[in-house]
């Protein structure tokens, strides 16, 4: 099954309805695996907030940052299975 035209999709519909925002940020991966393919979504992170920014370590995936719009930073080591706030 070919997603990337979903994936496409997507991300077109992101960008059309995030131009309120102060940033934009997405990004793209290829894996061989169907599990990664899903359209179960899951609410992660702390409760309560707005993100306005999200940062991917690019020497390790598994961290990621996100700063929220009352000025707040949470940092996970796990790809966001936990949070912790700086």
């Amino acid at each position: 099954m070919n997603t990337f035209p979903r994936i496409v999709a997507l991300l077109l519909a992101v960008l059309i309805t995030s131009f309120n925002t102060t940033g934009i940020a997405f990004a793209v991966g290829d894996s061989a695996d169907p599990a990664n393919y899903s359209s179960d979504w899951r609410t992660t992170g702390p409760p309560g907030g707005d993100v306005r920014g999200l940062v991917v370590d690019p020497n390790n995936p598994d961290r990621f940052y996100f700063g929220t719009l009352d000025g707040q930073i949470y940092t996970s080591a796990d790809a966001g299975k936990h949070w912790e706030l700086l």
